[in-house]
């Protein structure tokens, strides 16, 4: 889905940040994504979680390569914490990324997202919320896209 992720190493708090670009303009498999509002259950133990079902199979496309990019990362420089962020796509895919990664073991300290798509449903947040222990998604009133799908 012509998605980017860049993982780097924050020396100076001794973490691991994982950033996720928004909407190519330019993407029409971005925007394909974008508009899928079609729910998937990606977890057979949480049925009641639905997420947005374009921006779970965009995280499922660079999936493997994040989790392994951050595995290396902490192979490279011992155990210490991840902050997530994103921008608007890349908001949502950053929120996925976090609830995953807590779920595959990784310590996720903070999610931030900027003007990002709502991506699942009640139960989803709630879960991102006892996951994550700072959870931030700075939105603007006038800005359509926090307030869909």
């Amino acid at each position: 889905a012509n998605l980017v992720a860049l993982i780097a190493w924050d020396p100076v708090v001794n973490r691991t940040v994982v950033a996720f670009r928004g909407t190519q303009m330019s993407s029409a498999k971005n925007w394909i994504g974008n508009i899928d509002f079609a729910h998937d259950n990606p977890f057979p133990e949480a049925p009641q979680v639905a997420v947005h079902g374009g921006f779970w199979r965009s995280w499922l496309e660079m999936r493997g390569e994040v989790i392994l990019g951050i595995r290396d990362r902490l192979h490279r420089r011992g155990d210490h914490q991840v902050l997530v962020t994103g921008h608007s796509l890349g908001g949502a895919i950053a929120a996925l990324c976090a609830l995953e990664l807590t779920r595959e073991g990784f310590a996720v300290d903070e999610l931030v997202t900027f003007g990002s798509p709502r991506v699942g449903n009640g139960a989803f947040n709630v879960a991102l919320l006892q996951a994550v222990p700072n959870c931030w998604r700075v939105t603007h009133a006038r800005d359509p896209v926090p307030h869909v799908p």
